[in-house]
């Protein structure tokens, strides 16, 4: 499916998607009301150009930490670093030393 079937079906059938776009209420309406013309090809090119903006808009933060210790303190050290948000992390363990690598996906910051 193309890209720009893909803004106008998401106009057409998500409102969450459509309040992204204040202030475009009435083209968004006249986009609506006949998706095929080509004369709304402007209006999905705005669409297209304002999403490109609030993907780059960095509202999602990646911060990296390692922790390098023994493994009675791993507990401790992890909820001592603990954020809200999603964490992805790898373990790596010789003998009683741990090595933990975490990624945690901060929004909004």
């Amino acid at each position: 499916m193309s890209r720009r079937k893909q803004i106008i079906d998401r106009i057409l059938y998500d409102p969450g998607f459509r309040s992204l776009f204040t202030g475009m209420e009435d083209e968004l309406a006249r986009l609506a009301a006949d998706p095929g013309c080509p004369c709304n090809s402007k209006i999905i090119d705005r669409v297209d150009h304002r999403l490109a903006g609030l993907a780059n808009e960095g509202s999602i933060n990646n911060e990296w930490r390692v922790i390098d210790c023994h493994i009675s303190e791993l507990e401790g050290l992890l909820a001592k670093h603990h954020r809200h948000g999603r964490r992805n992390f790898a373990i790596a363990r010789d003998g009683d030393m741990v090595v933990c690598v975490l990624n945690e996906t901060i929004e909004g910051e």
